[in-house]
């Protein structure tokens, strides 16, 4: 199987070279319009959702350079992930002497692109429902770039198609990437911490972005059951001690909390022999904090 990191790599060499438009007949030709009606939605509502969308709407990538997720993705099975993807019913308007197409486009979390250009690995998106949140946006066809992958919109087809990428994305992070540090061979307890956070990530993506429940043990364990191997990632080795649950998390919504890379969720009872005490955090990461640290790690998580 080909790597993730390889798959993104190969992403960013692909390129489309034929420009395409959507067919727009004359009466859905819009006459000229004033900015504030357009941001107003006197025309157009401002936000809908995706449930909201019928069979006359079009699905469409985005590839252009001023869209650089859709471009780099283009063609990849990640490419319901990029963020270049939009909806619309191909009607356009004209303000300022330029012609806008009129588009929707998904508010969710896409793949940090910019973070894999670095080096990094993009975190995990997110996942798509009929309530996922869609906005106006008013596409230049000017400088827009390329309208590829045109195709009519089906509501359960697109949430099956970007969550489908999305659970390859997190099979394939969950697997050795070239080039990312590997481990300590002995620290299965930080082994532990990140297959439990592989398991919340899939048990909140089948439960629209909902926590599992985290103040009882034997609740927690049949809710995440069905997403893991070993029911024995919930012992620290060593200590064989049941890892702590932040319980102010319980069966909340992930997006409820913006500083997720910040939020313990999941903890080692008592720090290693090295003093260190392994955390795993609530965007999903794990690391292994100094003990003098703790105190103050605690209290921005809201653990007692």
């Amino acid at each position: 199987m080909i790597s993730l990191k390889s798959s993104l790599k190969l992403a960013v060499l692909a390129m489309s070279l034929v420009i395409v438009y959507p067919a727009c007949s004359q009466n859905e030709q819009v006459a000229p319009m004033k900015v504030e009606d357009a941001l107003a939605g006197r025309a157009f509502p401002i936000a809908q959702t995706l449930k909201d969308l019928k069979g006359d709407w079009r699905r469409i990538t985005v590839n252009g350079q001023s869209d650089m997720g859709g471009w780099m993705m283009a063609g990849t099975e990640f490419e319901a992930l990029s963020g270049g993807v939009f909806y619309t019913k191909g009607q356009t308007i004209t303000m300022g002497g330029a012609t806008y197409l009129v588009a929707y486009r998904p508010q969710i979390k896409g793949l940090e692109m910019s973070k894999m250009m670095r080096g990094g690995m993009p975190t995990a998106p997110e996942a798509m429902t009929a309530d996922t949140p869609i906005a106006l946006s008013l596409l230049d066809l000017r400088t827009v770039g390329n309208l590829t992958n045109i195709q009519a919109f089906d509501l359960d087809q697109e949430i099956a198609a970007h969550n489908d990428a999305l659970k390859l994305f997190q099979r394939q992070a969950a697997m050795p990437q070239p080039g990312r540090p590997e481990p300590p061979t002995d620290d299965a307890s930080t082994g532990n911490l990140s297959a439990i956070g592989t398991a919340l990530a899939q048990y909140a993506m089948d439960h629209g972005g909902l926590l599992p429940p985290l103040k009882d043990p034997v609740k927690m364990k049949k809710a995440l059951e069905p997403y893991i191997r070993n029911t024995g990632i919930f012992t620290q080795p060593g200590t064989q001690e049941p890892y702590r649950a932040n319980l102010m998390l319980s069966e909340q919504l992930q997006e409820n909390f913006q500083n997720a890379a910040g939020i313990v969720i999941f903890y080692e009872a008592k720090p290693a022999a090295d003093g260190t005490r392994g955390v795993l955090f609530l965007d999903g990461h794990v690391g292994r904090i100094k003990e003098t640290d703790w105190p103050r790690l605690k209290k921005i998580s809201k653990i007692p």
